[in-house]
């Protein structure tokens, strides 16, 4: 993620040299991406697949917090911002043209980069439930992400994705499901 940093030093630069009032701290802005990153990489590469597309969704999602600087009340409405911006800048990416008229190669650094980030080591367990993860639909995994991994209640994963309570809860299912049927001779 160093590299990442670099970048956005460059962009504190170029407000500054632009005049930018109210430009955030360098050190606040460093905390922010300390806390967060993870959270918002590990969101972006479940729902791309791609380690580069996960990169640059990141990239995206910090460059949003940067330039508009928003408001929080709390920790919890901080991580619940970053969820929806990171989703919101998949889904754009998914439906641009460049992605609908190309083709990527399939992307195996999927382990690496999840235990790279995760604070404990990995098990068979665990890559069998990646695997499993990553073989279903961005709307099944972007759920249980939200529900497993960020601990998130099925209202506020209905209020962040916009849709109703009964939907998250038959996605819920249907993707608990899925998994079962995936993982049933694996573990």
């Amino acid at each position: 993620m160093c590299y990442i940093l670099k970048f956005f030093e460059v962009l504190f630069y170029r407000e500054q040299k632009k005049g930018s009032e109210g430009l955030i701290e360098e050190q606040a802005f460093v905390d922010v991406v300390n806390r967060r990153g993870s959270m918002v990489y590990k969101l972006a590469f479940v729902h791309m697949k791609s380690e580069c597309d996960a990169e640059d969704i990141y990239q995206i999602v910090f460059e949003r917090y940067l330039r508009y600087e928003p408001e929080f009340n709390d920790d919890e409405h901080e991580k619940a911002w970053f969820i929806v911006a990171t989703i919101n800048a998949c889904r754009t990416m998914l439906t641009s043209s460049w992605n609908r008229h190309t083709v990527t190669l399939d992307d195996e650094g999927w382990q690496s980069v999840l235990s790279e980030y995760s604070k404990s080591n990995m098990t068979t367990e665990d890559n069998a439930v990646i695997e499993a993860l990553l073989q279903l639909s961005d709307r099944d995994r972007v759920i249980l992400q939200l529900f497993y991994y960020e601990e998130y209640s099925v209202k506020e994963i209905a209020r962040m994705m916009e849709i109703k309570v009964g939907t998250v809860t038959t996605r819920l299912n249907r993707a608990r499901k899925k998994m079962e049927k995936l993982l049933r001779g694996r573990l």
